[in-house]
Parts: structure tokens; sequence; C-alpha cells
């Protein structure tokens, strides 16, 4: 199953010289290998099996049984992370971080993922505090997490950023 790339050109990886339109891991493997379809109904995600994968948008997707799998595979728009899996908060401020892919949230029915090195940002809870400045200040009296989704919406449709997070480093990059 695959669906057409958002633009031609995706989050770079200087390391390897490869192109991303999805955040996926060394493997190809989406959410860490986390079962997508159990973001939605468990209390934390359910580590994926490889016996049962699907492909969908330049991603590997596993799940934790056929039940799953053919749950995702019947509507994988729905339950596939938004933007690529990349981060939403950097994602409303037309940028790509990688993410954690314990750190999530649903919203409006929609998969978000976000970036948590764990010891000194969390963009998860940045995206939930409406009196934070954004980082790309464009909102310094803060924003809520609708208006929030609403800038990632419009920058995720535009194309891709010009500055792109890789592996945890920020690593500026020209668009081709």
């Amino acid at each position: 199953m695959t669906t057409a790339p958002r633009s031609a050109a995706g989050s770079v990886d200087d390391t390897l010289g490869k192109v991303y339109d999805v955040c996926v891991d060394a493997d190809g493997f989406a959410l860490g290998g986390n079962d997508a379809t159990s973001y939605f109904d468990c209390d934390a995600p359910l580590p994926g099996n490889p016996e049962f994968e699907v492909r969908h948008g330049g991603a590997r997707y596993v799940f934790a049984d056929a039940d799953r799998m053919a749950k995702f595979a019947a509507n994988p728009d729905a339950f596939a992370p938004a933007f690529g899996g990349f981060c939403a908060k950097a994602v409303s401020e037309n940028d790509v971080f990688w993410v954690n892919p314990n750190t999530y949230i649903i919203q409006d029915g929609r998969l978000l993922m976000f970036f948590n090195d764990e010891a000194n940002i969390n963009t998860k809870a940045m995206w939930e505090d409406s009196n934070l400045a954004w980082g790309d200040g464009s909102h310094p009296d803060g924003g809520s997490m609708e208006e929030r989704l609403a800038e990632a919406d419009r920058h995720w449709k535009a194309g891709p950023p010009s500055v792109k997070q890789v592996g945890g480093g920020r690593q500026p990059k020209a668009q081709a």
C-alpha cells in the first residue's frame, strides 16, 4: 500500500543522504515500530510484530496482531500519524523534527507526534501550553492547540520547510 509523497523533497538525513517524506527509523519503520492502531485505543502504544506489516506512504507499519493490521490496511489514513509522523509543533512553525514515538496526543481524531529528548525539550508540553510564545516568532503571546494544528496543516500542505531537524541535531538546509 503506497501513497504519493507530499512533495519532491522531504526531510534530509545528511549522514545517509536520504530524503524522507515520513519520519522513519533506520529500518524504515514508522512510530518506532509501534502499532499505529494502538495509539487510538490503548493507554500506551503496543509494540508491533514484523510478521504483521503494511507499507504505506513510504513507511513500514507493524502491528501487534493480524486484526490490528487488517484494521489499518482498511483505512491507513485514519491511523497513520499526521504530518508524516514528524513533530506537530515543529511543523506548526514550518520546521521538521524527528519524534519520540511515545510522546503523542490524539487531537481531532488525528495522531500527532512530538519531539521529546526526555531531558530538556518536550514539544508536546509546549503544544499544550497556550501561553507559550511560538519558536518562530509568529505568535509571541502563544496560541491554542487548535491554532497550532491549523498552522501545521497550512505549512504541511505548502510543502517542505527550509530547515530540517534530523536525529536530534539542527541542520539548516537550502531548498533545491
